[in-house]
């Protein structure tokens, strides 16, 4: 998270998708096993304190999302967690779809 910087006129669909540093960092060896494993969330602050964090899945089938919440006043790898636990729990939920 602490990589991370807005660029609100960036626009990552003018490039390959190899070219994303989300896929660079994944590791993985190819575009279809990082579009199987992996997701992208929407991580927003939830208040004008910019204290409470909401994470947000992409939309599942029906049109469903999940999201949760997070407290600014944890550790990054807490909120590194919290996100985890969003993944695993959306990967099972679109696994049943």
């Amino acid at each position: 998270m602490a990589d991370c910087s807005f660029k609100p006129r960036f626009n990552y669909s003018s490039r390959k998708k190899s070219d994303w540093p989300a896929y660079q960092a994944s590791g993985c060896r190819s575009m279809k096993a990082f579009e199987r494993d992996f997701a992208r969330y929407t991580v927003r602050s939830a208040n004008d304190a910019n204290i409470i964090w909401m994470l947000k899945s992409p939309e599942l089938s029906g049109g469903f999302t999940i999201q949760s919440t997070v407290g600014m006043i944890h550790d990054a790898l807490e909120v590194g967690a919290a996100i985890t636990n969003l993944h695993a729990f959306y990967m099972k939920v679109r696994d049943l779809s």
